[in-house]
């Protein structure tokens, strides 16, 4: 029976693709298939496992993790076996070894059972279909399996049979082993209702329907991978464009680092050269001068040597006084020379900086040093900065190779060594901090030996050192300014109380913003300010007994305290919990609200068992949330309570205390707006009340103080307004 062309094509790539073992290169024996879908013999899977210890696929290295019974517990693929018997036998038909009936050995084959694997010829096939255990067999015309076949090349309709009851045929599929039972299987190994089973056509049905459409999924897998790999291997070709631009740019910016070292190098050189050549020159003046030395000594001494042979004692005696001057001269020569200490050092940059090698360094002569910028008189707290030039001996600025020391001595005996940065330009510097009142004395060394104008004196004052504004109502103008308030920021908050407004300047104390509230039933007349840390304005509002609230852009968000607040001064937000507390001159009493404007507490009320206020002025909260508060009738007392009203201090009588500013360091400053000249000022108190010391009051002009602020920059220097003269001063303590 002839093959046809299809066929042949098949079997040849059957042999090739499918049923060849990539180990073996023979066809499976046993195929077993690996979880990455893989098939290899077992045989050649036992020789892996056995070399290797361990199993990975042999086609894509993938794990496999084998249960205790080995290769031989991995899955059969029953398909390849079929496929490799399906191969075979159309191999022999092929061949022509089944062109005669398998039965009677005679006659042409016609016919094959599926069920016998047995190729007939038209007489035995009848008497197949005629014997009662045959019958019923599936029995095919060859020309229908070879056409259909041809349709499905990969068609096997063989019957497999049980592995477990080899005399059965498999019908059924367990769906909960997942694997083709018989019909023994169902009722030994397979039992309902442990297991469900149902029919092998049903279930491959299903399964097929499902492997479509898994196989429709991995082919659009399949493409996307395949429009990767598209993309990759161009985006492969970019990158030797990429990195071929960008070893461009390396090897520009190498060309340009290599240009610019060899000019540093050059420079360099050329500084070392030009004072090689200018060491060289003064060398040969040197050897010039030395041998016009040597000639005068010599024809001196030949002189002398002829007239001790020749001259009679006439001629001896009467040269005496030209000769024996002469002599004197050239023997003051000095005859010793040292070599010069002046030496030169290349020092390398301290920093990874390519176009900078370092720079040259050479010995300073002390004597050719000089200070440059000496402070006169320097304002306390503030910082000074000093120079100090450094040349050769010839009066060139270099680098030196020598140290440069100074030293600090205040006026309290405290030493400090000042620490001089190098700015390799032939100068140094340094800036220190005049803290402490008095004389102050600054010694600088080289080497050991005083930089000319060492040592040096300054002073350090204290007192006021600027007045800013004047009476009027322009930016910057003043009418009776009262309290002062400073944020985090560093701006200043100035209550002018008769110009209706408050003012707010940056740390230089320039004009920025002013907050006016036209719109209140009486005229606005601050006497206060506190600032939140996000820089919202509480003000104090006397003209309309309450506290106004807004921020820097002078729309009022809230106003609150017409209730309780009489004539309302001084006002202070709490660190710790945010309260707000308000003077309430008026009615003698400190009164507590939330900054949203809720009542919360009064403080020193008469007959509430705390500490009795008569006329609280101004008040400051220190950084632990203790209350400081000046009242200003009658005892003029400076006190300290705790937020429920607890006396924590009273300080010594002052008269008339006003503005009160915390120290970080824990001290407090009050205002007295005595009526005495000579009392007026500010007082030191410490944090048991005692006065420690008192400044200002002596100045030309008389001053009413009331509201102080440390200034932001340097605590040593506060700020305070002078409502008689209308205008802010600055003053170091």
């Amino acid at each position: 029976m002839a093959v046809s062309t299809h066929l042949d094509q098949f079997l040849n790539t059957i042999d090739d693709d499918y049923v060849a073992c990539s180990i073996c290169l023979e066809r499976y024996t046993k195929p077993k298939v690996l979880p990455c879908l893989h098939t290899f013999c077992e045989r050649c899977l036992c020789d892996c496992f056995e070399k290797h210890g361990d199993l990975n696929c042999p086609a894509c290295k993938t794990p496999c993790e084998l249960q205790d019974g080995g290769v031989s517990e991995l899955k059969d693929n029953v398909f390849m076996s079929s496929l490799v018997d399906l191969e075979n036998e159309r191999r022999k038909l092929a061949s022509g070894q089944y062109r005669v009936c398998e039965l009677c050995e005679d006659r042409e084959v016609t016919h094959f059972c599926i069920e016998c694997c047995e190729y007939l010829c038209e007489n035995c096939e009848r008497m197949h279909r005629k014997i009662k255990a045959t019958r019923l067999h599936k029995v095919r015309l060859i020309s229908e399996l070879d056409a259909q076949r041809e349709e499905r090349p990969s068609f096997v309709e063989y019957v497999v049979n049980c592995p477990t009851h080899p005399e059965s045929k498999v019908q059924f599929y367990c769906d909960t082993c997942q694997v083709p039972v018989c019909t023994a299987c169902t009722i030994v190994d397979h039992r309902v209702p442990e297991h469900a089973h149902r029919y092998l056509s049903v279930a491959a049905e299903e399964y097929g329907m499902q492997l479509k459409d898994n196989v429709t999924k991995l082919k659009a897998k399949e493409d996307c991978i395949d429009a990767n790999i598209e993309a990759v291997k161009k985006w492969r070709v970019k990158i030797h464009s990429l990195f071929d631009q960008e070893k461009e740019k390396v090897n520009i910016k190498a060309e340009e680092l290599i240009q610019s070292v060899g000019r540093e190098q050059q420079r360099l050189v050329k500084e070392l050269n030009n004072e090689r050549d200018t060491r060289i020159k003064q060398t040969d003046i040197l050897i010039e001068e030395l041998k016009f030395n040597h000639t005068n000594v010599n024809s001196a001494c030949n002189f002398a040597e002829t007239l001790m042979r020749h001259a009679n004692s006439v001629q001896l005696l009467s040269t005496r006084s030209v000769v024996t001057r002469r002599i004197d001269e050239l023997l003051k020569i000095r005859d010793e020379w040292e070599e010069p200490l002046d030496g030169v050092e290349f020092e390398e940059a301290s920093d990874v900086v390519v176009s900078n090698l370092g720079r040259i360094k050479a010995d300073a002569c002390v004597k050719q040093c000089s200070i440059e910028n000496i402070p006169k008189k320097v304002w306390k707290g503030d910082e000074a900065c000093l120079f100090v030039r450094t040349r050769d001996a010839r009066g060139n600025d270099v680098i030196p190779r020598q140290k440069l020391n100074g030293t600090l001595n205040k006026p309290n005996g405290e030493v400090v060594h000042l620490e001089f940065s190098n700015n390799y330009d032939g100068t140094h510097s340094t800036i220190f901090r005049a803290d402490v009142e008095g004389n102050n004395q600054i010694t600088l060394t080289i080497d050991g030996q005083a930089v000319p104008g060492s040592p040096f004196e300054f002073s350090t004052w204290t007192g006021l050192v600027r007045t800013i504004g004047q009476q009027g109502n322009g930016k910057g103008e003043f009418k009776s300014p009262l309290g002062i308030a400073r944020d985090c920021r560093g701006n200043i908050a100035v209550a002018d109380t008769d110009n209706n407004r408050v003012q707010i300047f940056n740390g230089a104390l320039i004009f920025k913003n002013v907050l006016t509230f036209p719109n209140f039933k009486n005229q606005f007349k601050p006497r206060d300010v506190a600032i939140s840390d996000d820089s919202t304005y509480f003000m104090t509002d006397s003209g309309n007994n309450q506290v106004v609230v807004s921020k820097q852009g002078g729309q009022p968000i809230r106003c609150f305290g017409q209730g309780e607040l009489k004539d309302p001064r001084g006002i202070a937000i709490h660190p710790i919990d945010g309260n707000v507390y308000v003077c309430s001159y008026g009615s003698g009493t400190v009164e507590v609200y939330t900054q949203d404007g809720e009542h919360f507490r009064t403080l020193g009320a008469p007959g509430s068992g705390q500490v009795i206020f008569k006329g609280p002025h101004s008040i400051a909260i220190d950084s632990k949330g203790t209350l400081f508060v000046s009242d200003s009738v009658q005892l003029g007392h400076v006190y300290g309570c705790d937020t429920v009203g607890n006396m924590t201090m009273e300080s010594e009588k002052l008269e008339n205390p006003r503005g009160i500013a915390i120290h970080s360091d824990g001290y407090i400053l009050v205002i007295s707006d005595s009526p005495y000249y000579w009392n007026r000022g500010f007082y030191k108190l410490n944090r048991q009340g005692k006065i420690v010391s008192k400044f200002g009051g002596n100045e030309s002009v008389v001053n009413r103080y009331d509201g102080i602020v440390f200034n932001v920059d340097n605590i040593s220097r506060v700020l305070l307004s002078d409502w008689l003269n209308h205008r802010l001063r600055v003053f170091v303590m």
